[in-house]
């Protein structure tokens, strides 16, 4: 399942970071630009089910334009432990849940505080993240040293986090005018260099001991 939720988390990321063919229309990923289209035209509407669908996801807090940014934390850390070193990993998560419901928020209703704000996340995270990492113990078992993995889960951090964060940036980059060029290019950067090393490793390293 870890495996699973992983490919295709890279799947997702993966497609920002390369060469598309003529056949890809953004905004794509997870919600197709006629999938934006469909929710707000039934929305307008209000059409049922979808309307009062869409009335219990513009309650959640994270689609609330007053939604108060968690972060940015220069490192997260998934450390299943709940020690301090894990309240990176929680703001991430819920800022990237934000992230992309306030952009589907947006798209759906046009109202722009709701665009200015998944954009506000986006580069808040842009401009302040340099690591993603887990956390592991290191036990001494006679003459062996093994390592047991209390929370060391840097790749499902980097990959669901992610996956929110790039699914709010496909439709913030092409549904909203306010997210300048150099903003977004420092977004695909943080993509690349920060979120990409983790969620695609298949080998542990010091500061990641969790292998696929």
């Amino acid at each position: 399942m870890r495996s699973f939720l992983l490919l295709s988390s890279l799947l997702t990321i993966t497609v920002v970071m390369t060469e598309l063919n003529d056949s890809f229309v953004h905004p794509g990923l997870l919600h197709t630009s006629a999938d934006l289209q469909r929710m707000k035209s039934m929305v307008a509407a209000q059409r049922e089910p979808w309307y009062t669908a869409f009335l219990s996801f513009a309650a959640d807090m994270h689609s609330l334009s007053t939604y108060s940014i968690e972060g940015p934390d220069a490192v997260v850390t998934r450390d299943r432990s709940g020690s301090v070193t894990n309240a990176g990993n929680q703001h991430l998560a819920d800022d990237s849940v934000a992230a992309l419901q306030l952009a589907l928020m947006y798209s759906i209703t046009g109202n722009a505080s709701y665009g200015v704000l998944a954009t506000r996340i986006l580069e808040a995270w842009a401009d302040t993240l340099i690591i993603i990492n887990g956390k592991c113990l290191f036990f001494s078992i006679g003459f062996r040293k093994e390592i047991v993995h209390t929370g060391s889960d840097a790749q499902l951090a980097a990959a669901l986090s992610g996956t929110q964060l790039v699914n709010a940036a496909e439709i913030i980059r092409y549904t909203y005018s306010g997210w300048t060029p150099a903003s977004i290019l420092k977004f695909e950067k943080m993509v690349l260099n920060i979120f990409y090393p983790p969620a695609s490793q298949t080998t542990p390293t010091p500061e990641q001991q969790y292998p696929l």
